[in-house]
């Protein structure tokens, strides 16, 4: 197996590219978990400047060997279309648009439109992304902006009405070959929403996307217009969380505001309004403070602590007389929080499952009997369950951001992380309080139910 670490022999990444596009999946599969895993984020969540620049000499070097493959062609071609021959003009290029650019002031009005690439998973898009989106809709009232990106993006940015989204997929547990050719759709993407416009009418913000495979694919000829947050080595010093960070580099190429940015999401006002019609009824009109919880982990089972922490956890909120909304996921995870929700009635108590199919009519019900409120569905509709609850707890995941970008107090329960820097970064940035519960430690006895606890209190006590 491939470890982060300081030297690579190109010998070990070419054989690790040889098995990851293997015809044969048994082989395949494995070496692309071992490529994306062991080594790039590993690489790139230790937010260390000389890691980060391995991963750029590694994958350059992945992106090389695949042009040559036949299925490579379209992305070979592609690249010679941008002038990039080989990996060490991929480099330099990936060097130029790392430097500092200041937009010009004096060109703000001349932009017609510009587009924002995702950072694919939901979290980070709503850490980083929200971050960006709630500058430029202050900086370019009523300009065009089009997130690119994976369609479920519309139940958090959607609600804008002059924010769009353009899909292109990028399949995180698919093959190496299909991750890269995104890259193409993408280009053909960009190729159409600038056509028709001159240089200084469109702006493209690279918030260091996957897309690009973290700014080392070009997608404009010249980066005419480009503007590149590399978000894993902008700041040096160990500190900094990584929404706050980038709002300084928003600050920087755009002039600061008149007030700090912090990230926002644009949820359907319907569905919020939803959301709030459930809390009032969950909460027996403010009587008790209602806690909202996921318990997904994004598919890394290092991050949760059990099953039988999760099920005292949520037993123990109850029994302190608190209301509870719990997210089911997806996948297997649907399957445990079942489980755990079989276990509570056993106990007494009354759980009222909600989905796509019945939330409309379950809002305008009058009065709900019930202790706990089970969600399975979209994003949006947990999002805006979460910005009506009093605090949202869960594992470090995409919904922890979500509820700060509503201002929505935060338990963040952290565990097994690969550095005190990776949480760092990763604690979630806005005006909301966030405790922070665990931290490195793989040990199950470090994080307990009472220590959550301890967190949600304080954070209820301080409220109204």
């Amino acid at each position: 197996m491939v470890k982060a670490k300081t030297t690579f022999s190109r010998k070990e990444i070419s054989i690790l590219c040889a098995q990851a596009t293997d015809p044969d999946e048994v082989i395949s599969k494995p070496a692309v978990g071992r490529l994306f895993s062991d080594v790039v984020e590993s690489l790139c969540d230790s937010f260390l400047p000389r890691r980060v620049a391995l991963y750029d000499r590694i994958f350059a070097q992945v992106i090389d060997y695949c042009r040559h493959l036949p299925d490579g062609q379209g992305m070979d071609d592609l690249l010679k279309r941008f002038g990039l021959s080989d990996e060490r003009a991929i480099l330099a290029r990936k060097k130029n648009v790392e430097k500092m650019r200041k937009f010009s002031v004096a060109n703000r009005k001349k932009v017609k439109k510009i587009c924002v690439l995702s950072r694919v998973t939901i979290g980070a898009d709503v850490a980083v992304t929200g971050v960006v989106l709630s500058k430029l809709v202050n900086i370019f009232p009523g300009v065009c902006i089009v997130v690119i990106g994976p369609k479920k993006l519309v139940e958090v940015f959607g609600g804008h009405p002059n924010i769009s989204i353009k899909e292109v997929p990028y399949v995180r547990r698919g093959g190496l070959l299909g991750r890269l050719n995104s890259w193409v759709d993408l280009v053909c993407v960009i190729d159409e929403e600038r056509r028709g416009l001159r240089p200084d009418e469109f702006l493209l913000i690279d918030p260091d996307s996957r897309l690009t495979q973290l700014g080392l694919l070009p997608v404009i000829p010249k980066d005419d217009g480009y503007y590149f947050f590399q978000s894993r080595t902008y700041a040096k010093a160990r500190s900094g969380r990584i929404g706050e960070l980038t709002a300084n580099w928003l600050d920087q190429v755009f002039g600061p505001g008149s007030q700090k940015t912090y990230p926002e999401i644009f949820i359907d006002k319907n569905i919020l309004k939803i959301g709030r019609a459930c809390a009032q009824k969950l909460s027996h009109s403010g009587a008790r403070p209602i806690v909202c919880i996921n318990f997904g982990v994004g598919g890394n089972e290092k991050k949760r602590v059990s099953p039988d922490f999760e099920d005292n956890l949520v037993r123990d909120i109850l029994n302190q007389g608190a209301a509870v909304i719990l997210d089911k996921g997806f996948g297997d995870e649907v399957d445990m929080v079942n489980v755990l929700v079989s276990k509570l009635r056993a106990q007494g108590k009354i759980v009222l499952d909600a989905n796509e199919g019945n939330i409309f009519k379950l809002a305008k019900e009058s009065a709900w009997p019930c202790d706990v409120l089970t969600w399975e569905g979209g994003l949006a509709v947990f999002g805006a369950l979460i910005a009506s609850s009093n605090v949202y707890m869960g594992y470090d995941s995409g919904f922890q951001h979500i509820a700060s970008a509503q201002g929505v107090p935060i338990v963040d329960i952290f565990f097994g992380a690969p550095s005190s820097l990776f949480i760092k970064r990763w604690t979630p940035y806005g005006k909301n309080r966030v405790k922070i519960v665990g931290g490195q430690s793989l040990k199950k006895d470090d994080v307990t139910p009472d220590h959550v606890l301890s967190a949600l209190k304080k954070l209820l006590s301080e409220q109204p």
